[in-house]
């Protein structure tokens, strides 16, 4: 790949004179008028890490993360492969799914979504009617999940249902184990809203409520220490079935980003997830032990796609399988 110096230039001239505006919007201004709006109530709900004392490897952990692959076929369609794995104790539980989809290049990205979820609530009810963890990680928001299903009705094909795997596994969990799920970004506003309905009201805060910034862009700009957000309770429901999800945020180090994690159930205190989320923590790349490991086992190689799944879609349908031209461009860089 050759180096267009002309393009670099015209990037660092974009980078010069946007400097402060991209600067804004990942971090609040020291003299921006928000910061006295957030400060006294982000203070009540932001406080210092516990000491690292705790012992976890006594703990019963699985972890759970799911990959996806897909290609559009030369006719329209996108060919698509998801799977998900959950692990505990060196046992994995595997959920696999390979379809083609009538769906736009727009819609794909949704629908692998919501594919690579139903198949990790697949592989973890699994495991979790087989295993009894104390604490199961997931990778992802559990709020989101439950958010898609807040107007809940059943599909007639209830074992491919999305909203019916995601009831069914919180069902099974609840009691028997606690769910964690752990993502580095969100565009959650819970703790946003929060603070704000505590600050003093004024039209700054009216005009707030509708403005674009998230939870983590608040605690980013006035977290001065490592900490965490002290639990907030969120009541949501799946058709008739109430769910109460404990929300928090951990800031391990100040050079990092804050990391949120959504807790279901009651097998284990807040107190000790808290203490492993800590423990699982070695750096922004490995935010977490577990997902990590998960994670790195769970993606498709390019090398494992080609010769063995694409392969075999040739070998049984006698069709070969054709690349698009962006996907051509793609592979030969050009």
């Amino acid at each position: 790949m050759s180096f267009d110096s002309d393009a670099f230039t015209q990037y660092r001239e974009y980078l010069r004179q946007n400097a402060n505006s991209i600067r804004d919007a990942m971090i609040m201004p020291r003299d921006s008028p928000l910061r006295s709006v957030y400060r006294d109530p982000f203070t009540r709900h932001y406080t210092d890490l516990p000491e690292q004392d705790a012992d976890v490897k006594d703990l019963s952990i699985s972890a759970t993360d799911s990959s996806e692959f897909s290609r559009e076929l030369y006719s329209g369609p996108f060919f698509i492969l998801v799977r998900s794995y959950s692990k505990i104790h060196g046992k994995i539980y595997v959920d696999f799914r390979s379809s083609i989809k009538s769906v736009t290049p727009e819609e794909v990205k949704k629908e692998t979504i919501m594919m690579m979820e139903s198949s990790e609530h697949r592989s973890l009810l699994k495991l979790i009617n087989s295993e009894s963890p104390d604490i199961s990680l997931v990778d992802g928001s559990l709020m989101g999940r439950i958010g898609r299903c807040q107007n809940y009705q059943m599909s007639v094909d209830a074992d491919e249902d999305y909203c019916m795997g995601l009831r069914s596994l919180l069902e099974a969990a609840a009691g028997k184990t606690t769910l964690v799920f752990v993502s580095k970004s969100t565009r959650s506003r819970v703790l946003r809203d929060t603070l704000l309905d505590e600050a003093e009201h004024n039209q700054l805060v009216d005009a707030e409520r509708n403005s674009w910034h998230f939870d983590h862009y608040i605690i980013k700009s006035l977290a001065e220490r490592p900490g965490y957000i002290k639990p907030l309770p969120v009541r949501m429901g799946i058709g008739n079935l109430s769910l109460e999800v404990m929300v928090s945020d951990i800031l391990p180090r100040l050079e990092d980003v804050p990391i949120r994690f959504e807790v279901f159930g009651s097998h284990v205190p807040f107190e000790k997830v808290l203490q492993v989320m800590m423990y699982g923590y070695t750096g922004y790349k490995v935010y977490n032990l577990w997902l990590s490991d998960i994670d790195n086992m769970v993606k498709f190689r390019k090398n494992e796609v080609e010769n063995v799944y694409l392969k075999e879609f040739e070998r049984t349908t006698g069709i070969p399988f054709y690349e698009t031209r962006g996907e051509r461009r793609a592979r030969i860089r050009i």
